[in-house]
């Protein structure tokens, strides 16, 4: 009797003993495996999510937004807007709105506006210019050019003042301050290069015998006169000028 029961610890035991190697050979295989995994891992980082560029755009006169997550919200409601502008800290959306309906005598006037992303809160920046030569104000019949500079301050774009050519105005996004800082017939915001934030402005002036003529300025963001480029009709010098100083 005491002999089986010796036996039968014994061949306990050895149970035992052989379930704990087991378990410890088992614990050393999972610790290699998890040290190979980490040496085959190091270095390697995460890979970045590609995001898309966020985009405004406008679909039946109303002013939506795709983010970079590619989610699209619909901001704007009123059915007449049109141009908008993200600022460059995705929070803002500028744009133009049709503020009065036209009518027989004009085309009706706009406003500058703009809409929060996350609020969907609207404002108004501008909706009129004071002429102080004439100490008169009036409307925008018309927005052309509408574009923003790369720090988001200023928006700039043409409207009507002058019978012979338009004025450049400059809206300053902070302080809503309303600035005209040149005539225009045209203009191009330069973006990129030793010249970044100035236009090109082209404009008319009176010179003398030759009565009016257009030429191309580069002009700063206050509209003080840079340097005159060249003549209207000088398409290749204008090209030039900008092959060797701007990225538009």
């Amino acid at each position: 009797m005491k002999a089986r029961i010796a036996v039968l610890v014994t061949s306990i035991g050895l149970v035992l003993l052989g379930s704990a190697c087991e378990a410890k050979l088992n614990a050393a295989d999972r610790d290699a495996a998890n040290e190979l995994a980490a040496n085959s891992t190091a270095g390697l980082k995460e890979p970045e999510v590609q995001r898309e560029p966020w985009k405004a755009y406008v679909k039946d006169d109303n002013v939506y937004v795709t983010t970079g997550d590619g989610d699209t919200v619909q901001l704007t409601f009123v059915g007449r807007d049109s141009r908008p502008l993200i600022s460059p800290d995705k929070t803002t959306v500028f744009f133009v709105r049709k503020v009065s309906p036209p009518n027989e005598n004009d085309s009706g006037d706009l406003a500058i506006m703009q809409v929060d992303i996350a609020s969907m809160r609207e404002s108004k920046l501008a909706d009129k210019i004071h002429h102080e030569e004439w100490n008169e104000t009036s409307g925008f019949p018309f927005v052309h050019g509408f574009c923003l500079s790369r720090s988001g301050q200023f928006i700039f774009f043409m409207t009507q003042k002058w019978a012979v050519s338009d004025a450049l105005v400059r809206l300053d996004t902070k302080t809503r301050a309303l600035t005209v800082i040149s005539g225009a017939d045209s203009f191009e915001l330069i973006r990129e290069g030793r010249h970044e934030g100035k236009l090109i402005v082209l404009r008319s002036q009176t010179r003398g015998d030759e009565g009016r003529t257009w030429s191309y300025w580069l002009l700063d963001a206050d509209g003080n006169a840079i340097e005159e480029i060249c003549d209207e009709e000088d398409e290749e010098a204008l090209k030039s000028f900008k092959a060797r100083n701007i990225d538009l």
